[in-house]
């Protein structure tokens, strides 16, 4: 086990491939700093000694009976070993199990705060003996990296999300939403302006003034820039000065994890890939070959798979995976009458 976890120490950085998250800039970032506790800058840096551990943390909230919206649900909350091998690191036997939220939190900072002040002493370092060398030294470990769905990473980095203003957690693009109609704001690449009372903007010369975003450089939010807008959403004054700050920032409040400066705040919680696409627009493209996609009632496409198609897929895959053990996949139903075992989590 000594050895395994030495593979963060071992891993060889290769600036020109990305095959870990030890490639990655928040990790690589934190490499010259000095660990930062409770605002105190300790005489150390990240991830200097030998035996220093990276954590990641991850949640994800789930109904437990067939995914019912209004059902029963948990919240499990675990730290993955980032130190052992990408290989193993996932596997059930090396997962670090911290507890079982019962249906979806609302104060979530409440149920990491154990966690937070269990790394607030391993930022310290913890005395362990080493009983392949037969020495003592300080452990250290350090929470790195935030693994979740969007709305659970809002929380945990306190920003306004999806809907809002400003919505990202990781850049400063700005949304806008159409002033003759009600809803949330979207963040189109280029959008044009209108004043207060909903009438579009124009320049002296008679040209509409329209904002463009470059989608290969935007603005990225500053490690710094969380705990400023922090700080001064705890000293306002008004609940209307808090609430302008908010819309503007798109921050709530600190971020959860802001005791151990161990995690750039604007990098350290990733959009995942499951999440975006298997969760979301996955879905909503098996509906469009269905034909049933609400946006576009009444629209047809030669994208859409006919009917008498989907039956015999859906009593294939019904028939097929009684025949998989449970091991490997759980029980899925006729996608043509109940998709809602068809997730990208089954």
């Amino acid at each position: 086990m000594i050895k395994l976890l030495l593979y963060r120490f071992n891993y060889k950085y290769d600036p020109l491939a990305l095959s870990d998250v030890f490639d990655g800039d928040g990790y690589r970032w934190l490499l010259n700093r000095q660990v930062k506790v409770d605002g105190q800058t300790l005489p150390y840096k990240y991830f200097e000694g030998k035996y220093d551990i990276a954590l990641a943390f991850w949640q994800d909230s789930h109904q437990i009976f067939r995914r019912k919206s209004n059902g029963p649900a948990a919240t499990p909350l675990l730290v993955k070993n980032l130190n052992l091998p990408p290989e193993i690191r996932t596997h059930l036997e090396y997962l670090i199990p911290l507890g079982i939220i019962p249906g979806r939190p609302k104060d979530f900072a409440s149920f990491i705060h154990p966690f937070q002040e269990e790394l607030v002493q391993l930022a310290y370092g913890v005395s362990a003996f080493n009983a392949a060398i037969q020495q003592t030294f300080y452990l250290r470990a350090y929470n790195i990296q935030n693994e979740m769905d969007i709305r659970a990473a809002d929380k945990v980095v306190c920003n306004t999300s999806v809907n809002s203003f400003s919505p990202c957690r990781v850049c400063l693009i700005k949304g806008m939403r159409d002033p003759h109609a009600k809803g949330g704001y979207y963040c189109p690449l280029a959008h044009i302006y209108f004043d207060d009372d909903g009438d579009q903007l124009f320049s002296g010369d008679g040209q509409p003034v329209v904002k463009e975003w470059n989608p290969n450089e935007l603005p990225y939010r500053s490690h710094e820039s969380f705990y400023e807008i922090g700080k001064q959403l705890a000293q306002a004054e008004t609940k209307k000065e808090r609430k302008i700050l908010r819309f503007q920032s798109g921050l709530n409040n600190y971020p959860v994890f802001n005791r151990v400066e161990s995690q750039h705040h604007g990098r350290s919680t990733p959009y995942e890939i499951m999440h975006l696409l298997g969760l979301n627009i996955i879905p909503h493209l098996v509906e469009m070959w269905m034909g049933i996609y609400k946006p576009l009632k009444g629209v047809r496409g030669d994208y859409e798979i006919p009917h008498h198609i989907w039956r015999e897929i859906a009593q294939e895959t019904e028939d097929a995976v009684k025949d998989i053990p449970a091991e490997f996949i759980r029980k899925l139903g006729n996608i043509v009458q109940n998709r809602s075992s068809f997730t990208a989590e089954g």
